[in-house]
């Protein structure tokens, strides 16, 4: 049973909102236009920007980054694990989810593999600050007491880190089911 009634504070959620929009809006308004972007169709204009696929892939990922997030924290919970290091498994979870989701989300269509070819330098820079900002919240002591987060062994970063690819690289699945990785770009979801 699910012994925690907070988790996250409201210092989280802020965090999180001053992170995760910020690195979405700034790495993906840098992204180069796909190639075969003028080989499609213009949108309609009567068509929203965000389609129902879209939204419902979208709201498919946010699931399953929950899910592999909360699971994680029930699995530490299960383990006999304090609130602090099941606040903490989660956050480091969710922080990691954030940064593959970004790299994963650069494209709907092409691989990650291609996408890391794209010429963007705020990706590096955007991954290392939110880095650098988890290895605070972890290890300088006044930044713990305000996260209410502490240090945890490495095999439990590992655990953290394999959820989090898990819950996001899903995505390069789909794609290839989808899209079968074409360099071209010229098929679009719909």
């Amino acid at each position: 049973m699910w012994s925690f009634a907070d988790i996250f504070s409201p210092v989280h959620v802020i965090f999180l909102e001053l992170i995760m929009g910020p690195t979405c809006s700034i790495i993906y308004e840098n992204e180069p236009m796909e190639p075969g972007t003028m080989d499609r169709p213009p949108r309609k204009m009567s068509n929203t920007f965000l389609s129902f696929n879209q939204l419902l892939l979208s709201i498919v990922q946010g699931l399953v980054i929950t899910a592999g997030c909360l699971g994680a924290g029930y699995y530490y919970l299960q383990q006999q694990a304090d609130e602090t290091q099941v606040r903490t498994v989660i956050f480091i979870t969710l922080l990691l989810s954030n940064i593959f989701l970004t790299l994963v989300n650069r494209s709907f269509r092409l691989s990650i593999f291609s996408t890391m070819k794209y010429r963007n330098n705020l990706v590096p820079i955007i991954i290392i600050i939110t880095l650098i900002f988890l290895l605070a919240f972890l290890y300088i002591p006044y930044m713990q007491q305000l996260f209410r987060l502490r240090s945890l062994p490495v095999p439990v970063y590992v655990t953290c880190a394999i959820i989090a690819f898990a819950a996001t690289m899903w995505m390069e699945i789909w794609k290839k089911v989808r899209f079968g990785m074409h360099k071209s770009g010229s098929d679009s979801i719909k």
